[in-house]
């Protein structure tokens, strides 16, 4: 029994040892907003001081941005940008699921250097980015030496490549601080910046195809999503990697380069959205310093409202709150209100709330509940409209890029909720750590009947 008993104690520990070593890949390095992303940078373009940072030194897969460094030493190589690039065997030799033109390339198909660009940077053709690495250096293995070199001598001493392409290799790797080292470097080239800004770009009719419509994976470059002074950008995505993109962005004659890694589809550019605004404010001066105002009250809404992350109107969206129905509010800033769900703390805008009931428009009334119902069932009806997520079905089927991968789901009810809480915070080793504690319940439960019929036994 003793034995038994000691190899079931000795499991649990293995068990829970793996569990934290997993858990311990959580990083903390925060110098800025928190978002979902676990990887951040923001750097001044001119002078490569880094203004906000999180964990912007943890090594991380970088998928198709990757497409930055080889663009940019295609561009420095290249003698002339009308040259003809033939498409080879071995640049077609490509994962059937990664991302390529549209249709892919053929071999013998010839196009201009300038049209491959396109393909490689607007349409993340990983064909493409094999091409101009035979084009440049007679093979793909000499060309990605040359990529080591070339981050090492731009001080990204944390990044290594094994291919131009991005898409998913263990020694394939990068950090959110490289990046920006190399995002930067690529934004002197003119051309570079020529390429990366274009929205949409048409790639003329070949000796094998006809004429193919390339468009950019990064949304804020499409126009899709709003960006004021956006320069240039490139996304990313591999299921390893999750969603990657590098932003370069001008506003009152300041450049900075963003850096996010390893997020999700719903995040995206939110994320972006906040950590560039809070750069540019941080970098000028001028953040203001935020005094919350403490209250204790209750508030209902005039309309459907978002409940955001964080107070920014970009932040990611944790739920809503239906109009008519109340919550409680602890803080108010600016234009923010500050409520409590649960044990947890998010944000309203405050236009959409009011303090007074009678306040609301008749007709908001009426379409909850009625008066003598409300009462009994306010605190049960108000905590599910706020559990209740909304999903942005445009940002989850986004135009990007590489292999496709299960997105987060973030939807209503408890266990989706806990589901999502535990993506958050274990990211893609949230399987193993709930199969772990599933494994460990299963062992004390072993453990406990074994001895509960033992001692029925002995009596």
């Amino acid at each position: 029994m003793r034995r038994i008993v000691s190899s079931i104690i000795m499991v649990v520990m293995i068990l829970s040892l793996f569990s934290n070593l997993k858990m311990g890949q959580v990083f903390a390095e925060v110098n800025g907003p928190e978002v979902n992303g676990q990887a951040y940078c923001v750097m001044d373009a001119d002078t490569g001081e880094v203004i906000i940072s999180k964990n912007m030194d943890a090594r991380m897969y970088p998928a198709s941005i990757t497409k930055i460094m080889t663009a940019l030493i295609a561009f420095e190589q290249c003698k002339n940008t009308d040259d003809e690039i033939t498409f080879s065997e071995t640049a077609l030799d490509i994962s059937s699921i990664s991302s390529t033109l549209h249709p892919v390339a053929k071999v013998g198909e010839t196009m201009s250097f300038m049209d491959v660009m396109y393909g490689l940077m607007l349409s993340s053709g990983n064909e493409c980015a094999n091409a101009l690495a035979e084009y440049t250096y007679g093979d793909i293995a000499t060309f990605v030496e040359k990529m080591n070199e070339r981050a090492q001598q731009i001080g990204a001493v944390n990044t290594h490549f094994t291919n131009p392409h991005g898409l998913h290799n263990e020694n394939h790797y990068t950090t959110a601080r490289d990046m920006d080292l190399i995002f930067r470097e690529a934004l002197k080239n003119k051309n570079f910046v020529k390429v990366a800004s274009t929205p949409t770009y048409n790639i003329p009719e070949t000796n094998k195809e006809d004429s193919r419509y390339c468009e950019a994976g990064h949304r804020m470059v499409l126009g899709t999503i709003p960006c004021e002074g956006i320069i240039a950008g490139k996304s990313g995505r591999t299921k390893e990697a999750g969603r990657t993109l590098m932003t370069a962005v001008e506003r009152n004659g300041r450049t900075l380069v963003i850096a996010l890694l390893k997020t999700n589809d719903n995040n995206l550019y939110g994320d972006t959205q906040v950590l560039i605004d809070y750069g540019f404010n941080i970098a000028e001066g001028n953040y203001p310093k935020v005094t919350w105002n403490l209250v204790q009250d209750e508030v209902w809404a005039t309309a459907d409202v978002k409940i955001r992350k964080y107070p920014s109107s970009y932040a990611s969206q944790v739920g809503y709150l239906a109009r008519g129905k109340s919550v409680e509010r602890v803080a108010t800033y600016d234009k923010w209100s500050r409520v409590k769900v649960g044990e947890s703390e998010f944000y309203i805008d405050s236009d959409y709330l009011v303090t007074d009931k009678s306040k609301i428009p008749k007709e908001t009334v009426a379409s909850t509940s009625d008066s003598v119902k409300e009462s009994s069932d306010k605190e049960k009806t108000t905590e599910e409209v706020l559990l209740e997520t909304e999903t942005n079905e445009e940002e989850l089927n986004m135009p990007e890029n590489d292999s496709p991968y299960n997105q987060v789901n973030h939807s209503s009810g408890f266990v989706n909720q806990m589901k999502n809480n535990m993506i958050e915070y274990f990211g893609e080793d949230w399987k193993i750590v709930v199969g772990l504690s599933i494994s460990i319940i299963i062992v004390v439960i072993i453990l406990i009947v074994y001895l509960v019929r033992r001692n029925k036994k002995n009596h």
